[in-house]
């Protein structure tokens, strides 16, 4: 009997821990170990694979729920932070793991992506301009700069710097998409009904109150939902993406947001 509070749970505040329920008869899950096995050893120590075999460790399966194998959840401080059903191929399995490998720079870059949609762009320059010199070649860096530049109202400068950036993760292309949208939003010029909400908006934004963006930019999309092929609907959905379902500002704002759409 395996002791699972310290080969994953305890073990996962040192490295992440992937952890495969499996079974003996199970045919997808001997396609997927030895893919699961190759990255583990490629992987260097990054993380490791604890395989629990749910014949064995019935408890152990019942308490995670598990319903069907393969069966693969990543552990990190504890937690299950993310987890799979079902054999996937490796390039598949690879990117998964990119998407989902705890990474303290990606966490970084996260949490300043927030700042800087929270707070006014000089209070945090000086914890943003190490970075960039450090890990300028790196896409999320080239795409943290880039919100920097449109919160500073640069924005030629973001956009040629959008143009420049290639994320391969789909995290960050979906974060690259809603740069440019916000880009433009902050560029565009209004017109018709939903004028003067657009402006307040984009006056909002020079002034950092987030809560004023979307405020306004909701009463836009009641005004006028088709302007500008949808743009208050894109940009509020954007703005909720960059800062994460669980900001005080998305639940805020998301049912009103919701209701303004139909």
């Amino acid at each position: 009997m395996m002791d699972f509070a310290k080969e994953v749970i305890e073990r996962s505040h040192e490295v992440p821990v992937l952890v495969d329920f499996w079974a003996p008869w199970c045919g997808p899950c001997q396609f997927l170990a030895p893919i699961l096995e190759k990255l583990a050893a490629e992987a260097q120590g990054k993380w490791i694979l604890v395989k629990v075999n749910t014949d064995e460790e019935p408890e152990i399966a019942a308490r995670y729920r598990i319903r069907g194998i393969p069966a693969v959840k990543l552990f990190h401080r504890g937690e299950v932070i993310a987890e799979f059903t079902g054999a996937i191929p490796e390039f598949q399995l690879k990117q998964w793991l990119q998407k989902h490998l705890p990474d303290p720079l990606r966490e970084r870059i996260e949490a300043l992506f927030i700042r800087l949609l929270e707070a006014e762009s000089a209070e945090i320059e000086a914890s943003i301009t190490p970075l960039l010199q450090q890990q300028s070649e790196r896409e999320e860096v080239k795409l943290l700069q880039a919100l920097l530049l449109l919160r500073q109202g640069k924005s030629q400068e973001a956009e040629k710097l959008l143009q420049e950036a290639h994320p391969q993760d789909m995290l960050w292309i979906e974060r690259k998409q809603q740069l440019n949208t916000l880009l433009e939003f902050i560029s565009c010029r209004a017109e018709g009904a939903a004028q003067n909400a657009i402006e307040q908006a984009q006056e909002a934004w020079r002034k950092s109150d987030m809560a004023q963006v979307i405020e306004h930019l909701i009463q836009a999309v009641m005004l006028n939902k088709q302007f500008q092929n949808e743009l208050p609907r894109r940009a509020c959905i954007a703005l909720f993406q960059l800062l994460g379902e669980s900001h005080p500002l998305v639940k805020q704002y998301r049912r009103r947001f919701d209701m303004a759409l139909y």
